[in-house]
Parts: structure tokens; sequence; C-alpha cells
């Protein structure tokens, strides 16, 4: 079993991850933006204006920090995870911890000063609040402990009480407007996503309706079409006068009342997905509604079931390996909805493949209860690994980039993790992590 210790910071890392993620931070701009700017100001206040003390080490040491953030391709493959950590050590110690040193070191001199309204201008722009202040407290506090340790005399060249006060001024007002900045983008987006969901589900609805039509009008041919055909075929036989339709047309009439039929169905199936993802952008879901104790297995029988294949040859491609199974306490109509996102994912990507083949299965470990959920199709490029759970994102000219959104947003309502790995041109595996019930 795992540690408490160990537990506490895999869900640290699990929130860090999640909070970058939504945030979007601008990696590879900052890592470029570092690069230029750390040498760059190193040789102006070294050599072309010299202002006081400066040390090449730390700033390269922020260089090659910044360097991996460059490019996520810099990275190693299934670290992701690891990137937003990474970035919030590398501007802790790029920046408050740097500059709070140096700014001692130069004895509060006008230069250091500067630098040191610019260093906070500059995490108010990139940090939200929560994170803006754990950097800048991180940073200052380790700066003034590397600087305090050594043997040092402080002289402070300016008034420090109006320097501090400065400096909370404008942390304070940075917030301020950098908040109302926030909130305004929130509330623009959220009336996005509430006006795409009115929209997309009055479209539903007026869809659904001659979809209604055609299906009745359907089930109605179907019934009567076997008496023409017969009588047709009787009419023919007795040769009086009637249309000479070759068998092989009258046969797939026949077929075709219940392909309209089956092409009903995995529209409505289609629109109930769709719409089932758009509720999961705007209304947060109560994870106690509906909820129950359901089995793993049982739900990813339904799903496939449920799914409507276009083809017999599309669902002998679907394998359910194992007899495995857990209990889960949750709504099973979302579950089943987060494995038809990934069977229609997994089915295009597919369609193209000679032997492309989806397997799902379920592995019972003593910590932890994992379904895998694999396709040999296209797979995903390194780059993209880190962005396909993002709202918004796709990687189909179609796709709308909410499937796998609301996957991991009902996976981890229930209180467990989904990932992905991928080797493009060969596979990609989904891993849906939950905790035994005890």
């Amino acid at each position: 079993m795992k540690s408490p210790i160990r537990n506490l910071f895999c869900h640290m890392n699990d929130a860090i991850v999640k909070h970058a993620d939504e945030a979007c931070y601008p990696y590879s701009v900052f890592g470029a933006f570092a690069i230029i700017t750390y040498l760059l100001f190193y040789f102006i206040w070294r050599f072309l204006s010299p202002t006081g003390y400066e040390n090449l080490d730390l700033r390269l040491l922020a260089v090659f920090l910044a360097i991996p953030l460059t490019s996520k391709k810099l990275w190693p493959k299934n670290s992701g995870c690891l990137l937003p950590l990474y970035w919030y050590l590398t501007l802790t110690y790029s920046l408050p911890f740097l500059f709070t040193y140096l700014l001692l070191k130069n004895n509060f001199s006008v230069s250091s000063v500067m630098n040191g309204f610019t260093v906070m201008v500059l995490l108010i722009l990139l940090l939200d609040m929560p994170s803006l202040f754990a950097v800048l407290f991180l940073g200052i506090s380790f700066g003034a402990l590397c600087y305090f340790i050594q043997p040092h005399h402080l002289s402070v060249q300016l008034n420090l009480g109006t320097v501090l006060v400065t400096y909370l001024c404008t942390l304070i007002f940075g917030c301020i407007f950098s908040h109302k900045k926030e909130s305004l983008q929130k509330q623009r987006l959220n009336g996005v996503k509430e006006g795409m969901s009115d929209i997309l589900s009055i479209v539903a609805h007026e869809i659904r309706t001659p979809l209604f039509a055609i299906k009745n009008n359907a089930v109605g041919i179907e019934k009567v079409l076997p008496g023409l055909i017969r009588d047709h075929d009787l009419a023919k036989k007795h040769q009086l006068p009637v249309s000479n339709i070759p068998q092989i047309k009258l046969d797939n009439l026949s077929k075709s009342m219940e392909d309209i039929k089956t092409e009903v169905y995995y529209t409505n199936a289609t629109i109930d997905l769709l719409l089932s993802n758009i509720s999961s952008m705007t209304r947060p879901w109560d994870k106690a509604k509906g909820s129950e104790l359901i089995s793993m297995r049982d739900v990813i029988i339904t799903a496939i079931n449920r799914y409507p294949f276009t083809s017999k040859r599309a669902k002998s491609r679907m394998i359910f390996e194992g007899n495995a199974d857990f209990k889960l306490y949750g709504s099973k109509i979302l579950v089943e909805n987060v494995f038809l996102n990934l069977i229609k994912n997994a089915l295009y990507y597919t369609n193209n493949c000679q032997n492309g083949i989806i397997r799902i299965w379920i592995e019972i470990r003593h910590d932890k209860n994992i379904v895998f959920f694999e396709d040999t199709g296209a797979g995903v490029k390194k780059e993209f690994l880190g962005e396909i759970f993002n709202q918004f994102f796709t990687l189909r000219e179609e796709g709308v980039g909410i499937g796998l959104f609301f996957c991991k947003n009902v996976i981890e309502s229930y209180d467990g993790k989904i990932s992905c790995e991928s080797e493009y041109g060969h596979y990609t595996r989904f891993m849906m992590e939950f905790m035994p019930i005890i």
C-alpha cells in the first residue's frame, strides 16, 4: 500500500497538473523569453552598464532550466504530468528566488528594485492568484535564506519602507485587475458555452422530429412491403402486366427499411452523446445524483451493445478480454457514455487500418482497479499527448474537442484518474484507474 506521504504527494501533483491544464500556461513562450533575456541582461548589467553584483552561474542555471520548457518534444514519453510541476519550480527559481537574491546582494539599488518590479508584473501576468502567492512566498523565502546564510553586509541604498509599500501596492492592484480580467474571461466563456448548449439542444430537437417521422414511416413500410413483394411475384408468375423489377432490387428494398431504422438509431445515439458532452461543459453534475453500485464489466458490455456500429465488421473489431470485474459507486449512464466516446474515437482511428482492433480489459490490483482501452489505430503524436484531454482540443477536422474532456470529468468526479500513452502509427492506450471500494 502507498504511504500517507506518497498519497499526499500524488494528490498534490494531480491537483497541480489539473490546475495547469485549465490555466494553459505559456511554457514555450516563457522558455524562449528566459533564454534570451537572462543572458542579454547579464551582459548589459555586467559590461555595458555596470550597476553592482551579478552572477553568471545563477543566470546560466535559469537558462538551462528554461530550455526544457521551449518544446514538449524535449520531454520523455509519458512525462506530461511532470511538466506543470517543473514549470512552477522553474518560475520560482528564475523569478522571485533569483531576483530576491540579487536585490539583497545589490543592497536594494535602483536597478535591482526596478528589476523586482518587472518580476512582480511578469508573475502577475503569468499566474493566477493562488499560484502567484505560493511562487512568490517560496522564491522570496529561499532567496533571502541563501543570502543571509552567507557572510553579508546589507546596506540599503533606498528607503526600505517606501520600496516595500510600493511592491505591496503593485502586487495588490495587479491581483485585483488580474482577477477582474479572469472573471470577465470566465463569464464570457461560460456565456459562449451556455449559448452553444442552448443552440445544440434546439438543433437536436429539430433533428429528432423528422427522424421520428422517418423511423415511423420505415416501420409502416416494413409491415406492408413483404405483401407487396409477394403480390408482385405472384402477378409476374401469372404474366400479368407489372413492372419488371430485378430480384436483387426487391431484396435491397426489404433490407433498406432495416438500414433506415439503424441509421435513425445511430443518429439519435450520436445526438445523445453530443448533448451529454456539451452539458458537462456548462453544468457540472452532482456525482451523487443517479449514483449506484455498478459493475464495471456490465457497464462495458452494455456500452458495446448500445453503440450503433455501422457494420458487423466494425463490431467484430471490438474485443473485451477476460472475466475480471470490480464495483464502482457512480452513474451507470455517465460511465457508459465514457466508453461510448472512447469507442467512437477508436473506430475513427482504426477505420483506415487493415488490421485495426479495439481491446478492453480489466486488471485488479491490491491498491487500485484499472480499465485498459487500447486500439491499434493511427496513434497520437507525442507532442499532443498532454493536450488531448483539454477542452476544445481536437485532432479531427470535424471534431469539437469535448469528448475526452467529458471522459476526464466523469472519471475524476468519481475520484478516478485517466491517462493516455501512444506510439504514433501503432497504438493508443487509455488507462482508467479507480480506487477499490472497501
